[in-house]
């Protein structure tokens, strides 16, 4: 109420206190999205942060976007593949990837190395086994 005793507009009609849901029970509440992801290391992604749906060059900061905001819920699988024109497949690649690699496991070259060198270390220069004491020749050499 106004001094004067007349109610302020728009407030008058507000209800107080908890509301009793809709008659005939209403339709069941819509999926809540989330608007704001925070991660790990302290950055914060919103939709506004994701590629363009017309994106054609994927480079691994753009892979690894899509990845994190399936990932933490921010958009569905179904909503990125649909948006950026993927099969569900290569999605779940760039997600594994992500997970297990980070960032440099979307990058092509990464994919393109075959996977024993991937897996392997390189050998040190200089770690060629000794060579034989009797014919100074390394064990390499031999026929």
């Amino acid at each position: 109420m106004t001094r004067k005793g007349k109610p302020h507009p728009g407030r008058g009609d507000m209800p107080k206190g908890p509301q009793a849901p809709p008659a005939g029970g209403g339709a069941p509440p819509a999926k809540v999205r989330r608007a704001i992801v925070a991660l790990a290391d302290g950055r914060r992604i919103s939709l506004a942060d994701l590629p363009p749906a017309d994106t054609q060059r994927w480079v691994a900061s753009r892979k690894e976007l899509v990845a994190i905001a399936v990932r933490h819920g921010l958009i569905s699988a179904d909503e990125a593949c649909a948006r950026y024109d993927l099969s569900p497949e290569e999605l779940e690649g760039w997600i594994a990837a992500w997970m297990r690699h980070g960032r440099a496991g979307l990058k092509v070259s990464a994919a393109r190395r075959p996977a024993a060198t991937r897996r392997r270390a390189r050998k040190p220069a200089g770690s060629d086994p000794p060579p034989d004491r009797a014919s100074g020749r390394s064990s390499s050499d031999r026929g």
